[in-house]
This record gives C-alpha cells, structure tokens and sequence, in this order.
C-alpha cells in the first residue's frame, strides 16, 4: 500500500513538472511572437517616416523648382527694350495694323516728355496722315491720332520717298559727316516741301555732338549742315 501511494505521487510530480514545461515553453513562444511583431511595426514606422521625409523633399524641390521659375519669368517680364528710329516706325505701324510697304515715313523724332523718353512718329497711308508717341524704352503706344491729307498736303505728297530712300539719305549725311553708323544714333528725321523742292532733315548724335542736316530729298545734294554739343 505504502509502495502504491510513492508511486501516485511520483506520477503527480512528474505531470506537474511536464505542465510547468509546457507552460515555460508556451509564454516563450509568446514572447518571441510579441517581439517579432514589436520589431516588424518598428521597421514598418521607419519605411513610413522615411517615404514621409522623401515626400517633403520631393515638395520642397518642387517648390523651390516653382519659385526660381517664376523669379525668372518676373525677370524677363521687367527687362525693357530701347527703340531705335527704324523699330519706333515699325511698332508704330504694327499698332496702325499697316504694313511698311503701305505707308510713308514723314518724320520721327526722340524727345522728353514729362521725364520720360518718348519717339513721335508720323506717317501716311492711303490719305491718312498718322501720327504716334510711343515710351522709347518699351515701345508702349502712348498716344496716337489721325486724319485724312487735306488737298494742299497732296499736292505737296512725299509717298514718293519711300522709307528705303529715307535710309540712304541719312547714310549720305553720315557719309559726309565721317561717321559711320554703327557710331550714330539718329534721333530725328523729316521730309518737307520747301520752294517745291522736297527736303530732307535729319538728326544724328555721335561721340557727344549732335548733327543736323538738310539734303534734297531727291538728289542727296547736302544743303544745309549744323553741329552743336549734345544735350
């Protein structure tokens, strides 16, 4: 009987120690699980937080890509162009909407007005006289009138002087002024009628004077030439 009970007992300790064990074994296991899984939301946190950085810097870059474009567009958009006597004429008829072929060049002529530097152009076109002022530094049409050629200013018409005629007076006034016109600005010019005789006068400005000359507008002759310092 004594033998019986040892042996009970006996076999309760060894069940008792298989169920610690097993226990030990299966909190073991838990634990192992619960740390894996800790890890995996770690490292997925950090994948996260990193696209989230890349994505900023890829909006920054961006912003910053925006900001230098339009710093470059501000630019250009206040850069000025200063006109010439021929690109006066030209946006003073691009404004009319007439071509050169259509229109005669009567005078233009660089002046200041109100502080700012102004190119007024006149011309005619199919018996319409037109007269522009435009901002000599951005070709803006300031102001602008015409009306028809009444009979005395037709019987005394330059259409015969074309703007073409008109460059090669004035390279016969450089010519005989020694300049070249690469080192004149020509500020003024104007076709007129004086004794029947078409005149033409032109304005130049090189190396600080400024050159006033005469000349027939159909022959080139020089009738009359003036030079004073430059204002």
């Amino acid at each position: 009987m004594k033998k019986l009970l040892v042996a009970a007992v006996v076999a309760i300790l060894a069940l008792l120690g298989l169920s610690t064990c097993a226990g030990s074994f299966l909190n073991g296991s838990n634990n192992n699980t619960a740390t894996t899984s800790s890890s995996s939301s770690a490292s997925s946190s950090e994948a996260s937080t990193s696209s989230d950085k890349s994505a900023s810097s890829t909006t920054s870059s961006s912003s910053s890509d925006k900001t230098a474009s339009s710093s470059t567009d501000a630019s250009a958009s206040t850069a000025t162009e200063t006109l010439t006597k021929d690109t006066a004429f030209a946006a003073a008829l691009a404004a009319a909407g007439i071509s050169e072929a259509d229109a005669v060049l009567t005078s233009v002529e660089k002046e200041v007005e109100n502080g700012v530097n102004v190119f007024k152009v006149d011309f005619t076109s199919a018996g319409q006289e037109y007269e522009y002022t435009l901002n000599a530094e951005t070709g803006e049409v300031i102001e602008n009138a015409s009306e028809m050629v009444d009979s005395e200013d037709a019987s005394t018409s330059t259409a015969t002087v074309s703007s073409a005629d008109q460059d090669k007076l004035v390279a016969a006034a450089l010519a005989d002024a020694g300049i070249t016109e690469a080192d004149a600005e020509v500020v003024g010019s104007e076709l007129e009628t004086e004794d029947g005789v078409q005149q033409f006068d032109v304005d130049f400005v090189s190396n600080g004077t400024r050159y006033h000359y005469i000349l027939n507008a159909e022959t080139k002759e020089v009738i009359e030439t003036e030079a004073s310092p430059a204002e």
